[in-house]
Order: structure tokens, then sequence, then C-alpha cells
């Protein structure tokens, strides 16, 4: 008979021995002192195999369980219900526990207090022996063995010593819990992260927090074999660096806290400015969210921060680690929650009436529009301020976009005017949901409504084609009986363009000379010699052109800047003073510039026009101060005589500014050995002059450093007199033009308006592709870039049907469901409003009324949107859209015959042309096509489409054969349904059925 088997746990077995061993040497007779490194070694000593952390962690389960489950006590029988008052009846006895050493102190005898009232245990650890003071202390919480540091210590310390206070905690430390949370944790948070905590359930904790260097795992490397360029930048931070544990009891009831050093925890192997480099401390960035809040850019918060930091806190090394990134993830984060009233609604059209009431709030006056044809809307907002303005110094009026100011890409609009104070203010704003000449013209059509009285003369712009195109639609000039309105070009952008476009050296000099040459004419003559100046600057165009060695840039110039150069050039500039002082779109561009420091693509158009308002709202009040000041402050200049100084009081500021320039400015040429002017009249050729009409360095010098005094007093009466009564508004029609309106003006206009509209074309297919290309999506811009590629390649191979003078790009396809019948209408446009042509055209061709047509199926294109749907209420046609080709399939196999038949007839025509020329004309042929389609039969009607449409019902086959069950809910079958039926007895052969026969139908 086999003997059962007893299968041993050998690691149970061995925890059992190691139980039982343990247990004999520890409590030998030499007592309970023994730590864990002594009691190692007498059981190495024994000869016993035991390892270090088999006798740690038997002693830690051994103090456990002589803590938590002590012997049981007997209390003599007594009653304590009479006492009701805390802290007043107070139980104490000596509980002997086992010990171990704590850095260099020895805890032997923990003392045990029992408040009978409440259930409250204070126990104090900080005794070295039981003694009468240890017990006073003990029954006297508010006095501690430990460090005391009380309000007026911690106040004398200054945050670099409390950092090393907490550092390398070498005796305990006893704080207020309010000013240990607020004054000493913060400075010090970075250097501990959390390892353990417990929580009493009298509100007492215990927290112990280890070295932020200790990083227990270690971190992940690299995969092998990704690209360099693809690979994140990352830091790897090494692990087991420290080991320094403190331990931080919180006792609610006292109000304190008590820092210690862990057991047998070591100092640090680092210092403190280690830790910096790796986390900044709370304190830090408790002073970056204090400034952060007060909405500055990161580097003004940096530097405030590092300055306060440092002269005040004295925490000049640990700040100095502090980076601009951090600055602004925290600006982020903070500002994130105070710009909620910023975002807005997520609705877009929430949004906008969210914006429209809170501009209207501000006493702005808004009108919303749209452009039904292209489906863009925007909104006209402008201020009663800013409508004075417009219509007081609007004759010249700056314009430029800013975009990423809202999370919706509105593009905003802003029209900048310079006031009589020489102090550039905003005129008015508008948002716009897509860039093009259509929805900006009719949004400078609705503030002309606002403001009446407003007739720019000019608009100073950027090369911007789609706002060029803009000002030609609302402002027509002569030939709606207006004021003529011009643009002209900012020098600051074509210069700036031209670094890039027109990269040859002398080259683009060249054109710079031409750009800025003036002709100076007498001083007699007013209506200047257009013709003449105008060939002469041509002249200088094509000597650029000729002398230029690239191809390419010649072909630039010739294309762009020979027939235009009446805006780019200052020379058509010279009738007004005005033109010449403004010559670059600057000022508009610093007012951008200011308003996105504050905006964020995050925010909805409601956060853009707040910020727009406040923006407004700070230049009004700049321009309030430089009206104040502009005929009441006064200038000193060291260095000029009194009577001359006396003389230059008598000007507004602006002007006193200017005239001390040109003053000091004859110290210059005199270092450079100039001699005098040889003037005789107060008149200089030079461009100071020509732009102010007030004395430039040239005349200073003369009546200076001359013999003649050009300066006398009735000359500086002239002068003076011009601003007596005006300001800067004295420059705006100084002088006038005389305007051929000729036959062959009119054919160049003609020919600029069409350069403009396909240059806006080009302008806004760019702007769509970036739009996309900054998505990062390479499906969606490849998509784009086949979609433009499929429009232009007609065009581009000469391709595209051309009956007279209309070219067919599209061709407009219906197919009636039931009958097959098919109808292709040409159309030269794919918008709605073709769309809805061509439905009318067809119907009335084929003498078919819409009245007849119940439901029409299309795609979720945007041409059966607008007209086409308008056409198809008005008819009472229902619309459905289709989410699939599949349930398109009829027209798009017919899509695809009428392409085929159509390129096959062009193939075999082009065969027999030259190889420039290209077949174009399909169009005339489709009659043909569609005769010979409506007498083939067709497969699923087994009929064709002309005999289909005389019956009241046409059955058609299904293409796909239907497999499965047919349910009884079925109301009827179609006619292309194939089903099995059940048999009667009656149908078998004899009447009789054998068991192998089949009981449905073959």
């Amino acid at each position: 008979m086999r003997k059962p088997v007893i299968y041993i746990d050998s690691q149970k077995a061995r925890e059992l021995d190691i139980s039982i061993d343990l247990q004999k040497i520890y409590y030998y007779p030499s007592g309970y002192q023994r730590t864990s490194k002594k009691l190692y070694e007498i059981s190495h000593n024994a000869g016993f195999d035991f390892t270090f952390a088999e006798v740690q962690e038997w002693l830690e389960r051994q103090l456990l369980h002589l803590i938590h489950k002590p012997r049981p006590r007997y209390i003599p029988c007594a009653s304590f219900n009479k006492i009701t008052v805390p802290m007043k009846v107070i139980q104490a006895d000596l509980c002997y526990m086992p010990h171990d050493k704590i850095g260099e102190r020895l805890k032997p005898c923990p003392v045990t207090v029992h408040n009978i009232t409440s259930p409250t245990f204070i126990r104090n650890k900080y005794n070295g022996r039981l003694t009468f003071p240890t017990i006073f202390y003990t029954m006297n919480p508010s006095v501690s063995p430990a460090t005391n540091i009380d309000l007026r210590i911690s106040k004398e310390l200054t945050p670099s010593q409390k950092r090393n206070l907490l550092f390398n905690i070498s005796l305990p430390l006893e704080l207020l819990i309010q000013d240990f949370d607020s004054n000493w944790w913060p400075l010090i948070s970075n250097v501990w992260t959390g390892f353990n905590s417990k929580k009493k359930a009298n509100g007492d904790s215990s927290h112990t927090y280890t070295c932020r260097l200790t990083k227990h795992n270690q971190s992940s490397t690299r995969k092998e074999g990704i690209p360099s360029n693809k690979r994140r930048k990352t830091k790897i931070r090494p692990s087991h660096l420290c080991f320094a544990k403190i331990k931080v009891q919180k006792f609610v009831t006292e109000g304190k806290v008590c820092v210690e050093r862990f057991e047998n925890s070591p100092d640090h192997t680092h210092s403190l400015e280690e830790s910096d480099k790796v986390k900044r401390p709370q304190a830090i960035r408790n002073l970056v969210e204090q400034e952060a809040i007060k909405n500055y850019r990161p580097p003004a918060i940096l530097n405030a921060v590092k300055e306060y930091a440092a002269e005040t806190m004295d925490l000049k090394s640990s700040v100095k680690e502090l980076r601009l990134k951090e600055v602004t993830n925290i600006k982020y984060k903070v500002c994130g929650t105070l710009d909620a009233h910023l975002i807005g609604s997520s609705e877009r059209e929430k949004n906008i009436q969210e914006s429209i009431f809170f501009l209207e709030q501000q006493k702005y006056q808004v009108e919303r529009y749209m452009i039904s044809n292209k489906f863009t809307h925007g909104f006209v907002f402008i201020h009663q301020k800013q409508i004075e303005n417009l219509e007081k110094y609007g004759w010249l009026t700056l314009i430029d976009s800013t975009h990423k100011t809202n999370r919706y890409d509105y593009r905003l609009f802003t029209l900048y005017i310079r006031n009589g104070y020489s102090c550039w203010d905003v005129g008015a704003h508008f948002f716009v949901s897509n860039k093009d000449s259509d929805t900006i013209a009719e949004a400078l059509k609705i503030i002309q409504q606002f403001a009446p009285h407003w007739k720019p003369r000019y608009f100073l712009q950027d090369q911007s084609n789609v706002e060029a195109n803009s000002i030609k639609l609302a402002f027509p000039g002569l030939k709606n009986g207006e004021q003529e309105c011009d643009s002209i070009f900012c020098t600051v952008h074509l210069v700036r363009t031209w670094m890039s476009k027109i990269y040859d050296v002398k080259t683009r000099q060249k054109m710079i000379q031409a750009m800025y040459k003036l002709y100076v004419l007498p001083k007699s003559q007013i209506i200047w010699d257009l013709g003449r100046q105008n060939a002469q600057i041509t002249t200088l165009i094509q000597e650029a052109i000729n002398e230029c060695p690239v191809p390419t840039i010649k072909q630039y110039i010739k294309r762009y800047y020979v027939k235009n150069n009446h805006q780019w050039a200052l020379w058509v500039r010279q009738h007004s003073p005005l033109l010449l002082q403004v010559t670059s779109t600057n000022s508009l561009e610093s007012y951008h510039s200011e308003l996105k420091r504050t905006t964020s693509s995050q925010h909805g158009l409601i956060g853009a026009c707040h910020k727009v308002v406040a923006l407004d709202q700070k230049k009004r009040t700049d321009s309030e101060y430089v009206a104040f000041e502009f005929r009441t402050k006064k200038i000193s200049v060291i260095g000029v005589d009194d009577e001359i100084l006396n003389e230059l009081h008598k000007f507004p500021f602006p002007i006193q500014r200017m005239l001390a320039d040109e003053i000091c400015a004859i110290e210059k040429r005199l270092e450079k050995g100039k001699a005098t002017p040889g003037l005789t009249l107060l008149y200089c050729n030079c461009s100071f002059y020509h732009r102010y009409l007030l004395p430039c360095r040239h005349v200073f010098h003369k009546h200076m450093y001359g013999e003649t005094k050009l300066l006398t007093v009735d000359s500086w009466a002239k002068f003076q007199w011009m601003f007596e009564e005006n300001g800067f508004e004295v420059y705006m029609h100084h002088e006038s033009v005389e305007v051929d309106i000729s036959e062959k003006i009119k054919a160049g206009r003609a020919a600029e308006n069409r350069r403009l509209a396909i240059n806006e074309l080009m302008e806004k297919t760019r702007d769509i592709y970036w739009r996309v290309e900054e998505k990062g999506d390479e499906k969606q811009t490849g998509a784009l870039l086949e979609e433009l590629k499929s429009c232009l390649e007609p065009i581009l191979n000469n391709t595209i049907p051309k009956i007279g003078n209309k070219i067919y790009k599209y061709a407009l396809t219906y197919v009636d469901v039931a009958s097959r019948t098919k109808w292709v209408c040409p159309l030269t446009e794919r918008d709605s409003g073709s769309i809805a042509k061509g439905f009318i055209k067809l119907f009335k061709f084929y003498n078919f009324p819409l009245t007849r047509l119940e439901t029409l199926q299309t795609d979720y294109g945007p041409e059966f949107y607008g007209k086409c749907k308008e056409l198809m209420i008005k008819y009472n046609v229902k619309i459905n859209r289709s989410k699939s080709k599949k349930r398109q399939g009829i027209v798009e196999r017919f899509n695809r015959t009428l392409q085929e038949w159509a390129f096959f007839i062009q193939d075999a025509v082009e065969l027999l042309l030259p190889p420039i020329e290209r077949c174009r004309a399909w169009v005339t042929d489709l009659t043909i096509f569609l005769e010979k389609l409506d007498n083939t039969v067709t497969r699923l009607i087994d009929m064709p489409p002309a005999e289909a449409r005389k019956l009241k019902h046409v059955y058609a086959m299904s293409s796909k054969p239907r497999y499965g069950p047919m349910g009884y809910d079925k109301v009827r079958l179609t006619y292309s349904d194939s089903v099995l039926y059940l048999l009667n007895p009656g149908e078998f052969e004899g009447e009789k059925k054998r068991v192998t026969d089949c009981n449905w139908s073959p």
C-alpha cells in the first residue's frame, strides 16, 4: 500500500524556520535592544543563513504585531460617567515597545496618554528616557522638546534659511500648520515628493516624503531604427541618485506640524541647486501666477519674477533656473480660466450674436450682412467717435486685415486714419468669414452708410488684389458721378516683396530708385505734367528690365509693375504733401500687432471684440492726450538761439519737434564739411520741404550761417498762419490735380480691373491651400491639389468646349429613375444659380413642367443649395441628399457613359488636327447622343426610355439578385424577385409523395 505524500511549500517552511529561530535570538536574556543589523550579525554568527532583508522583514512584522496586537489589559471596575469635561481627567501608563535606532537617537520608551472623555491619543516619540520632563511635555502639547519655531522667529528667517532648514533636517522642527503650509513648504516643495501617507480618525495625519532625485523606476530607452528627424527631443533623468527621506506629522488639535528625519535616512547626496534644476518650488510658481493674472507677456513676467525673487525673497539661486517656456505654460493655465468670457458659446451663430450684443452695449453701431451667392457673411461695427474721425480725416484711409484673432478664422479688417493732431486712430472695423472682394466691398458700403459724409480719395494698402478689387467695387468713381478713389501701395511692403522676387541687387536698386524718384517742378506750376513724368519713370523701369540678367525677373517686372506705376511710384503723389508724408501702413501694422498680443486663436469672436474695444478705447485716450498737448506743450532745445526758439513755440508741438530736428541736423552738415546752400528764396527741392512745406535744414543753414537772413518776421508769420486754425488736416487738400479721362485711360483701367480679378483668384487659391497645409493632413492636401489639377488642366491644355463666346466647362445630367430617360444641360459655371437656370432651361426645352416633379435626388454638393433649393421649394419639389455614391448609382453610371462618348469623339477628331489644336465642340453633338440613348434598350427595364415614358408603371429588374427569406410584412414583391413556394398535395404525380420528394418548388 502506497503511503500518502504530503507536499510542503518550501517558502512557507522557510518563513516558519526564520520566525522560530529569530524569536529565540531576539528574546535572548540580553534584552530587546536589537537592531536589524545587530540581529542579522547574531543570526549569522549562530550559523543561520538568513539574509539581511529576511531579518529586517521579520523584525518589522514583529514590531507591528506588538504595536497593533498588545496583550490584553484588565481595567479595574470603576465608573467614568461623571467625567464630562475634556482634558480634565487623563489616564497615563507606560507601554514598553520594541525599539530601534533612528539616526543617532535612541527611543526606548514612548509615553501614551489617553483622554477619557474624547477618544484622543497623544504620543510623544522624541524622548530619550522616561523622566518627569518627558511626562510633562506629553501632558502639555504646546511645550515640546523639539525645536519650536513660533511666528516671530519664522518671520525673522529668510526664505533661503528656511529652505536650508528643511533640506537636510538635523533636529526635529515644530511649526504652526498655517505658517508651515504658506511660508515653509512652498519653498521646498520641489525637493520632496510623496512616498506614503496615513490619516487618523481625529484628523491627524502623517506623511513620508522622499527626495525627488530618488526616482525608483528607470526611464525607458529609445526604440532603434527611428529616423532622427522624427524623434522627439526628450531628456532622461537617472534613477536612484538620492535616498533622503523626511516625515511630516500634522496634529490638528494642537494646530502644529512636526518635521523630522525619517528612520535611518541619510543626508542628500546633492546640493539644493541641483534640485532646483529638476523642478522649481511652488513659491516661484505662485509668483508667476500672480504676475500672469496681470496679462503681461511671458518675457516681462519672467523678468519681473526674477527681479523680485532675487532682491526681495533672497531666492536668486532658485529662480535662475526658471525658463520662459515654464512661464508661458503657467500663464496659459491661469489665463485659460480667466478668459472664459473671451471664449463664449461653442456654436458660431450664438457667438456672433453675443459679439453683436456686446458691441451694442459699448455704443457701437453694428450691422450684419450676407452675400447669398457666395455663402459668405460678416458684420461691421463702428463707434460714434470713429464716424466723426472718418468723415473729417478719411481723405486718406489705411486698410489692412489680420488673421488668427478667433477660432473661426474670421479676418478682421481695420480702417485707419490720421487726425488733425498727427495721431493715428481707428476709423472702423469689420469681420468677414472669407476674404473675397464682394464680401469686403459690401462691408465698405455699409461703413459709407454709417458715415455718409465720408469721401475717401485714396486707400493706402499692401499688395492685396482682393482689397484693391473690393475698393473698385465699393467706390466706382466718376462713372457713377462720384469722386475718384484710387488705391496706392505701401512702399515698405513693396520693398519686402522685391527683396524676394527681384533678387538681383542692381535691378532691385533701379526699381527702388524709380519708386522714390521725385521730379521737382517750378513753384508757380500748379497743374503737374503727369504724362512727362510718367514717361520718365517708364524709362527708368525699362532700363531696369534691359539691364537685368535674369529672364524670370524681367517677366515679373513686365507683368506686375510696368502698367501700374501710378500705384507704387511716388511721383504720382507729389500733388499732396499728405501722400508724401504717409507712404506705408506701418502704423496700422503696429495696431494689429498690439491687438494680437492680447488675442488668441482659441478665443471666440466675442473675445476678439473684447480686445478690439479695449484697444480702441486706449487709442481714443491717447488721441485726447495728444490733442491736449498740441497747443500747450513747448519744446526745449539746447544750443538754439532764443529768437528762433521763441518762433518755434508759436507752432503746434509736433511741428516744434520736426523743426527742432532740422535745426539739430545742421551740426552734422558742418561736421561733414558741407558748404552753405546757395538759396535765395524760402524754397528748397528737398523731400522735407515738399512733405511739410516748412523750413528745412538747408533753409536754417543758410539763415544761421549765410549772409542773407531768409527767415524774417513776415516769413515766420506765413508759416505759423498755416496752423493758426487747423492742425495737420491743412496738408490734406493743399493742391489739386487735373485728371484726364481719355479713352486710352478707360481701356487701361478696364485691363487693370481684369488683372485685379485674376490676381484675386490666385490669391484666394493660395490662401485656401496654405490653410489646408497648416493642418498637417497630407490626404486632405493631396485631395485639394488633385481637385485644382482637374479644374485647371482643361484651361491649361485648351480643352474646354467653346461654342461662340461661351466656354462650357460642366454638364448638368438628369436621369428619370423609372423610365431611365437622360437629359444633359451644358453649363459655364458650377454654382447654384447656373444649376437653377439649367433646370428651367431643360424642362422648358423638353416641355416637362416642374410641377410634375416630386423628388429630386442629389449629393451634398454646394451647387444644389442656394438658388437651386429655392427653385425646388417654389415648385414643392422635395430634395433628398444621398450620402453615398451607391444611392446615386444611376446618374453616376450615366456620367461615365457620357464622358466615354465625349472623350471618344474628341480623341477621334484630334487625330486629324494639328498637335497644338484641340477639339472642343462636344456640345454640338450632344443632341444626337441623347437621341440615340433614348431609343436604345435599357437592360434593367428591357425597353427603350422613349417607350417607357408612355407607360403608367415601369417595372425594373434589380441590378443584383436578392438572397434570403421574404418576410410576411412585405407589401408587394418587386418585379424581379425570385421566390420558392410550398407545393400542394395535388401537385405531386399520382397524388402521392415519397419521403425523398421536395416540398418546395424547384
